[in-house]
């Protein structure tokens, strides 16, 4: 917002006399030589009809191009000491936009205080830093300031001692737990998991003591810090093992009277024999479903369903060839591929 547009009249003579009626869509919005756009404009485009006094009619301009919002730019400081009971303050510096600012102040990803730029920092708030994001009324977008320390707790307290263990496996789909056994004190915990890798570290969202693992966990190590109440300070675990895949075990059904559910799967057909198909089991689950032999991506007729679940072993697959042939299935959940072996032999 502010931009200011101007009618220029080159061509019409001299500037005397001459009248300007500025619109947005049907609505008179100025009379003078320019005007400033302002937040009602949005979304709108803009003429400007000019008429000479001694002359009829009128000469109206081209639109603008539809107003938008100019991204906010700029930076936000927050100052104030990172402690338990003081007060944090977003100032913002060299910024395109005088007015309209409202404050979104967050520990981690959870939001904690709206609307004015002071924040009191509260326990809850020990082990993590402080984030403030600022947003106009006459802007897109929004400019992010962060305490440069971590919040620690009231000077006066003892400090935490001790050590947390995570527990359980690394893998997604599995449960990890914070043990704190070894946790020295008494008072209220309060958790923090956060994810590490190669581009830094990033919170889970969880704040329990206990953490599902996610697909986006998938490739970092992950840790958890525990606060006590009544206590200053932070303990932090050992990072775990690099967060592994979740083992997927995909259902079929290969009309064998039963639905099967292991990694490999073995049953023997006559070449002739175009009955037996495989089928993946619950296939609304995933993103896409594809099959595979010899390396080759199995496409055409022997592929049918809804979502491509079903494989029909004809002589297009096994090629009327005795013995054993190994056919894999790779689906997607997530963006992440997992894959199982159907092992099938032709016997005569």
């Amino acid at each position: 917002m502010g931009r200011t547009l101007t009618a220029e009249v080159n061509g019409l003579g001299e500037a005397e006399n001459v009248f300007f009626q500025w619109r947005r869509k049907n609505t008179n919005i100025g009379t003078g030589h320019t005007y400033r756009i302002q937040l009602c404009d949005v979304g709108y485009a803009i003429t400007v009809a000019v008429i000479r006094h001694g002359y009829s009619g009128g000469i109206t301009s081209d639109p603008t191009d539809y107003v938008t919002l100019s991204a906010l730019e700029g930076n936000v400081t927050i100052d104030g000491t990172a402690q338990v009971g003081s007060k944090l303050t977003a100032n913002i510096h060299y910024s395109n936009s005088e007015r309209g600012f409202s404050f979104q102040w967050k520990r981690g990803n959870v939001n904690i205080g709206m609307g004015s730029n002071t924040y009191v920092v509260q326990y809850t708030d020990i082990g993590q830093h402080i984030r403030v994001t600022v947003t106009s009324s006459d802007n897109s977008g929004y400019i992010i300031g962060e305490t440069p320390d971590i919040v620690i707790g009231d000077s006066s307290l003892q400090e935490l001692t001790g050590t947390v263990r995570i527990t359980g496996v690394a893998q997604v789909g599995q449960t990890l737990t914070a043990d704190i056994g070894d946790l020295d004190g008494a008072g209220d915990l309060a958790f923090l998991w956060r994810r590490w890798g190669y581009n830094g570290n990033y919170y889970t969202g969880t704040t329990s003591n206990t953490h599902i693992v996610q697909a986006a966990d998938h490739g970092y190590t992950i840790t958890v810090t525990a606060t006590r109440s009544g206590y200053r300070g932070i303990v932090t675990s050992d990072p775990t093992a690099i967060v592994l895949d979740r083992d997927l075990n995909l259902g079929f059904d290969c009309f064998l009277g039963e639905n099967i559910d292991f990694t490999v799967i073995r049953f023997v057909i006559a070449p002739w024999d175009l009955t037996r198909r495989v089928v993946v089991l619950n296939p609304e689950q995933y993103e896409s479903i594809n099959w595979f032999i010899r390396g080759e991506q199995i496409i055409g007729n022997a592929i049918s369903g809804s979502y491509g679940e079903t494989l029909t072993l004809d002589a297009s697959i096994h090629e009327g060839k005795i013995g054993t042939h190994f056919i894999t299935v790779e689906v997607n959940i997530e963006g992440i591929l997992y894959s199982n072996v159907i092992a099938f032999e032709v016997s005569m």
